[in-house]
């Protein structure tokens, strides 16, 4: 592919990549935000295999549901969670990138 060739990735990976360092940076006090995640495990008081998810906000629109805060929680609730975990900033990029494949 063209893209591989060149060295470059597509704009969605870039996007997704970019959602997921802000959610995490928010998450893990570098980033300052006005945001409040609730993660499933503070809703739920039973074992659930998605604890570690943040829960999403339910609204009635469209527009409320791609706005996006919402969308950057979806693409960082996708990653696996051995991505999620990690403590590190520079290590948690690392494998996001690998992830992505970028």
């Amino acid at each position: 592919m063209l893209y591989a060739e060149l060295r470059v990735a597509h704009l969605d990976k870039i996007l997704e990549l970019e959602q997921c360092k802000l959610i995490y940076k928010i998450i893990n006090g570098r980033q300052k935000s006005n945001t409040n995640f609730n993660f499933t495990s503070q809703i739920h008081y039973h074992f659930t295999r998605s604890q570690n998810n943040i829960y999403p906000v339910y609204s009635r629109t469209d527009i409320a549901l791609n706005c996006p805060m919402q969308s950057a929680s979806r693409a960082y609730n996708r990653l696996p969670v051995e991505i999620r975990s990690k403590q590190y900033y520079n290590s948690f990029l690392y494998r996001l990138k690998q992830h992505l494949n970028i």
